[in-house]
């Protein structure tokens, strides 16, 4: 008795290439280098008129790969608790989004055509696997750091561009855009032997007022430009922790809340310069106690402990 085989075939209808930059800048690995990790593909919008009407939810593509960098779509997309259907031609907003790589959102025709696809190239993103820096051969210098809302709530910043404006260069990868996490990385092409300098990074946040800080940076390393933070404990007279307390920082908007360990953190703006605070605990039961605390730029400072009767 013949055997009988079941074939599927898979004809794709749309197409895109993606690129590591950085291993692309480095010409380790050829012209086209394939990114690393896992990706993910979303129509967010659909564009109508030259303006994004957000899909909500959001439409997930499926895509598949042999690894060359080179992403095929068979047109299928799922969205909420839908089942598998397929995607209208139109123009949409298209997100990608890489373990290790930077946020990206292009406008494009759908389907894209097999034959002339986008070339997308990604920008390393905080979690990226760079190459040692202890190594002899190491050319590059990494800045890196993680914005989040001012107060008590620890809220990353999503969204906000981060760039080297001074010295002036044309360094492809001396920009970035904070991730969910809120962490962002610059890679600078000067390795160990050159000279320490100061950069001048300027910052867009989603919201709020773009501002200028500079950093020194030490080339060759992986630095790191950390948030002006307080942290501390409110407990008893008797050593237990109290939970529900509510810790407020001079005039400064929002408030910490401590948890079941007592424990509460606060963050303050990436620009505070060194001064002294008074830092005030109010237990649930209205006891409170205040204390001046000096702040260091750039440090997390841990409170003496809150022993509020």
């Amino acid at each position: 008795m013949a055997a009988i085989y079941e074939r599927l075939v898979f004809t794709p209808l749309a197409a895109i290439t993606l690129v590591d930059r950085f291993v692309q800048l480095r010409g380790t690995r050829g012209a086209f280098p394939a990114p690393l990790g896992a990706v993910r593909f979303t129509l967010i919008a659909r564009i109508v008129q030259g303006n994004p009407l957000a899909l909500d939810p959001p439409w997930l593509l499926r895509a598949g790969t042999n690894g060359t960098g080179v992403y095929q779509f068979a047109n299928e997309a799922t969205a909420g608790g839908r089942p598998l259907f397929l995607v209208p031609p139109d123009h949409y907003r298209l997100r990608i989004d890489a373990d290790f790589y930077q946020r990206v959102e292009i406008d494009l025709a759908w389907p894209t055509s097999v034959d002339q696809m986008p070339i997308v190239r990604l920008l390393p993103g905080y979690a990226y696997p760079f190459p040692d820096l202890t190594l002899p051969r190491n050319t590059i210098t990494l800045l890196r750091g993680a914005l989040f809302n001012e107060g008590g709530a620890t809220v990353p910043i999503e969204g906000a561009a981060v760039t080297i404006t001074a010295p002036p260069n044309t360094w492809p990868l001396a920009t970035g855009v904070t991730d969910e996490s809120g962490g962002w990385v610059l890679v600078v092409p000067l390795g160990p032997t050159a000279a320490l300098f100061t950069a001048t990074l300027h910052v867009v946040p989603p919201a709020g007022v773009p501002f200028d800080i500079d950093t020194n940076v030490q080339p060759g390393a992986d630095n790191s430009l950390p948030q002006t933070a307080l942290r501390g404990l409110v407990q008893s007279a008797t050593g237990v922790p109290i939970r529900g307390a509510t810790v407020t920082v001079d005039n400064l908007p929002g408030s910490a809340t401590t948890g079941t360990d007592g424990r509460w953190h606060f963050y303050l703006s990436l620009l505070q310069p060194d001064t002294q605070m008074q830092v005030t605990a109010v237990a649930p039961g209205g006891q409170s106690q205040s204390q001046w605390v000096q702040v260091i730029s750039r440090a997390t400072v841990v409170v003496p402990a809150f022993s509020i009767p």
